[in-house]
């Protein structure tokens, strides 16, 4: 959400691992609830994803507004926009294919004409998000943009090669988890 609101003010998570096997660092469920500063006051943005065999899978992306609700689905889910008094506003039942084949339309046609497409800040800060929504979670702290911004966190593994076997340092306990 990024694109849209700029980046998080704060970010507050969990989740846990429930059926994962032992030796498994992931979690297979987690939600996150980002804050975004706009000019009009404080806005909520909340995502939401379970990976548990044998139950419904969800990955939605919630936008609250002061007038209504904005529900962005993952995959071919559509995406629907509904009022404070819960009537759609906006239905969008489209296949995802179409919006990835028209990015890279996009990028191929921008090349082509020699003004290239260059979004790397915005992917690099959308990518450090979903990693403060993530350590909001594991950790069971509430974490700021300045603070991700400023950590010391590096989560590139040590020694890494073709035949490496990569450390398996546990999973993340909220309220144990230390934020770095």
């Amino acid at each position: 959400m990024t694109w849209l609101l700029g980046n998080p003010t704060t970010a507050y998570g969990s989740g846990g691992r429930f059926t994962r096997p032992e030796d498994s660092q992931m979690w297979d469920s987690m939600s996150v609830d980002y804050t975004f500063d706009a000019p009009e006051g404080e806005r909520l943005c909340s995502f939401m994803c379970r990976q548990i065999p044998g139950t419904a899978g969800n990955a939605d992306n919630m936008i609250y507004g002061s007038e209504g609700v904005a529900s962005i689905k993952a995959i071919n889910g559509g995406t629907r926009i509904v009022d404070a008094d819960g009537k759609v506003i906006y239905r969008e039942r489209g296949d995802i294919g179409v919006a990835y084949r028209q990015e890279h339309k996009d990028l191929i046609d921008s090349i082509r004409g020699g003004s290239p497409i260059v979004e790397l800040q915005d992917t690099a800060d959308a990518s450090l998000a979903a990693v403060m929504g993530r350590v909001a979670a594991y950790t069971g702290q509430k974490i700021s943009w300045k603070q991700i911004t400023e950590s010391k966190l590096d989560l590139f593994p040590k020694g890494l090669s073709l035949d490496a076997s990569l450390p398996n340092d546990g999973y993340a306990i909220p309220g144990r988890t230390q934020f770095v």
